[in-house]
């Protein structure tokens, strides 16, 4: 089990943003909910994939199983959580958090423009897991209003 957590930021405003996060990530044998085999799109049932609303203090967290890396036309992915974070009057973040402790980290093709996360292990209640920090900064969103001038 791991654990990410963190803040969302508005970067104009600096100030924290009670942001929504879609979240979804392979399960650990690099697999996809999606790609069962012999299964119709109507009988699958959607694992590793969530909603996470943060805060008003714009503070986030959950708990996951750690993703596994997996090949895709002949390319190997390290292990990676997909993010959207989202709010109103600013532009979405969709990025993917890598762990710099992933045995495929430094050959990721996507690595330079991915979130990059080191898992510490922790103690909470008796209970160790692995945990990382990430803060996301969301822009305002400056698109202008379409106007009525011809």
């Amino acid at each position: 089990m791991i654990v990410i957590k963190g803040h969302v930021w508005s970067y104009d405003e600096k100030l924290p943003v009670p942001a929504t996060m879609d979240v979804w990530q392979a399960d650990s044998g690099g697999r996809y909910d999606n790609e069962a085999q012999g299964v119709s799109a109507v009988e699958q049932v959607f694992i590793n994939r969530a909603s996470v609303k943060c805060d008003e203090d714009g503070y986030y967290e959950f708990e996951t199983v750690r993703p596994g890396a997996y090949e895709r036309r002949g390319v190997r992915h390290a292990a990676h959580i997909h993010i959207r974070v989202r709010h109103s009057g600013h532009v979405d973040c969709v990025t993917q958090i890598l762990f710099s402790d992933d045995e495929y980290f430094a050959k990721d093709p996507y690595r330079e423009y991915s979130a990059i996360v080191e898992l510490k292990e922790v103690e909470r209640n008796g209970k160790k897991y692995k945990e990382g920090v990430y803060d996301f900064v969301l822009a305002l969103d400056r698109v202008a209003p379409e106007s009525d001038a011809a």
